[in-house]
């Protein structure tokens, strides 16, 4: 545990390629967390026992125990896990409907992106009453919007990545917008009939069982005082083509990193000209 960091925790990373597991503890260094290493599940399995982590960040398919195994052999052992955060990394984006039932786990594909893979452990780390809960987040939009004193031009964010999510608000307050989040389908859609929004931006995901971007598409495009308003998709580049299939002649956003991203949401919103003035 380092001096420099009060609320330095153990992380335990499990993977059988030491080059990647050398990557990762790079990546991480500047958080100053105590970072342990094991090249198998069942070395993971005894590290675990052993070290008690905060955090385990952890491959799929290893030698001995793969991830699904181990994860599956943790939950037996709710006292040893009740502490310990999850995320499971793998290149193979269909891994991630394995592991949907376990609210402890998070998902983050390879390749990742630096500053992900921070902010993901961050919010890992993270008090559970600090993390963010869509249904408070709905409740808070409510009270924002019966409250009736914005007057900036108002945009809709709804989507399941909280990263995304997070620099895609981040720029376009920048810009001076309000900017209203939701993180389950069906909020969105209560939020659009409650609200009249400038511009709305969704996330498309793989498994619409999770988030149903088409589902919010139709429903908004349905009321009356939004069938005029901007609406733009935004996606992993690995769904781009899904997404264009899914939902026709809309704006499509496809990122591989934060940057695409940002990129992206500028280009549409000055296209569709939500400001007067993008500088």
């Amino acid at each position: 545990m380092s001096a420099n960091n009060p609320y330095a925790k153990k992380i335990l990373i499990a993977d059988d390629e030491p080059a990647f597991c050398l990557l990762l503890k790079s990546r991480l260094a500047p958080l100053q967390h105590e970072i342990i290493t094991a090249s198998d599940g069942q070395e993971a399995m005894d590290k675990i026992l052993q070290e008690k982590p905060g955090l385990l960040i952890l491959d799929v398919m290893m030698p001995k125990m793969n991830g699904y195994q181990l994860v599956q052999k943790l939950n037996t052992v709710p006292d040893l896990v009740k502490n310990m955060s999850v995320i499971v990394m793998s290149a193979n984006h269909k891994m991630k409907e394995f592991f949907n039932s376990w609210e402890t786990v998070a998902f983050l594909p390879k390749p990742f992106e630096a500053e992900e893979l921070i902010f993901r452990v961050n919010q890992a780390l993270q008090d559970a009453s600090l993390r963010i809960d869509p249904k408070r987040l709905h409740q808070e939009n409510i009270q924002k919007e019966t409250s009736g004193t914005e007057t900036k031009k108002k945009v809709l964010v709804a989507g399941k990545s909280e990263f995304a999510i997070t620099k895609a608000k981040e720029l376009m307050e920048s810009l001076g917008l309000a900017v209203a989040v939701e993180m389950e389908d069906h909020y969105a859609i209560k939020a659009a009939e409650n609200s009249k929004f400038d511009f709305i931006l969704c996330q498309f995901w793989e498994d619409s069982s999770v988030f149903d971007a088409v589902k919010v598409y139709n429903e908004i495009k349905a009321m009356p005082h939004l069938q005029s308003v901007p609406f733009a998709l935004f996606c992993i580049s690995a769904l781009a083509i899904d997404a264009k299939q899914a939902i026709e002649k809309i704006p499509i956003i496809p990122f591989a990193e934060s940057a695409d991203l940002k990129q992206g949401i500028h280009e549409v919103l000055r296209r569709k000209a939500v400001l007067e003035s993008i500088q």
